[in-house]
């Protein structure tokens, strides 16, 4: 899933027919540079305030996690910082694990769970955890927004998106809201491709995650609690409540 809802509806024009009049090259270049700086800035907020730098010398994120959607799923889930191992064990019995190429199954008796769920559970887990690390990954391309209000803060907005081969498919997007006050990502609206038949109803479906209660864990800020809903990109209201996930143990 590397790997979402303002994007619909925001039309970026970014080309002119014609190149800027070479008379005018200062303010030519005065407006690449804003433009520059503009991408660049929401990007460094979430650097900054997720203390990218101490995450990644860190060898591996673990945390028991509790999600009321799905019959209440329980499990502990441990995962490098690049993703490129993760390991879940279900309070079932049932474990399971990405080796960065595929996934392993190892199901509990008597346990209903899929591997296609399981699969969902060490990709997005993984990946929303992570989330303000990735912002920057190779494949991932990060295109700022207006700022817009999220949870009564301004927050720089960037639509992020992927490269072929990068995650899941590069039909997946996020729309990201850094706070500018505290420096935390406040939420991401997202589509997710993975399971559907068809992009185009994926794209009509996009959901809300918003990221809260952060507390400091060996001086990295982890949000403990997380709220998903879903989203109307026609009248950008969040929909109906889908789950909320429950970290601790972290």
């Amino acid at each position: 899933m590397q790997k979402l809802p303002y994007l619909l509806i925001f039309v970026l024009f970014s080309a002119c027919a014609e190149d800027a009049p070479l008379d005018f090259p200062k303010q030519a270049a005065a407006k690449i540079s804003e433009t520059r700086r503009q991408q660049a800035e929401g990007l460094q907020l979430a650097a900054s305030g997720h203390q990218k730098t101490a995450f990644q010398k860190k060898q591996s994120l673990a945390f028991d996690i509790q999600w009321s959607n799905r019959k209440g799923l329980k499990a502990h889930l441990v995962q490098r910082p690049d993703g490129s191992a993760i390991y879940i064990r279900y309070t079932s019995g049932t474990q399971a694990w990405w080796d960065s190429q595929k996934v392993h199954f190892l199901p509990a008796v008597g346990d209903t769970l899929t591997q296609e769920q399981a699969r969902f559970d060490l990709r997005a887990w993984h990946y929303w955890s992570c989330l303000p690390y990735k912002l920057e990954n190779p494949g991932a391309h990060w295109q700022a927004l207006p700022d817009r209000t999220l949870g009564g803060q301004a927050c720089a907005t960037g639509r992020l998106s992927f490269d072929p081969g990068t995650g899941d498919t590069p039909d997946d997007w996020f729309a990201v809201f850094i706070g500018r006050r505290d420096k935390l990502v406040q939420g991401a609206a997202y589509v997710a491709t993975f399971g559907y038949d068809a992009t185009e109803l994926a794209a009509k479906t996009p959901k809300m995650i918003r990221y809260g209660n952060y507390q400091l864990v060996g001086g990295i800020p982890v949000a403990q609690r997380w709220t998903f809903t879903g989203w109307n990109t026609d009248t950008l209201a969040k929909g109906i409540t889908l789950g909320e996930a429950v970290l601790s143990n972290i």
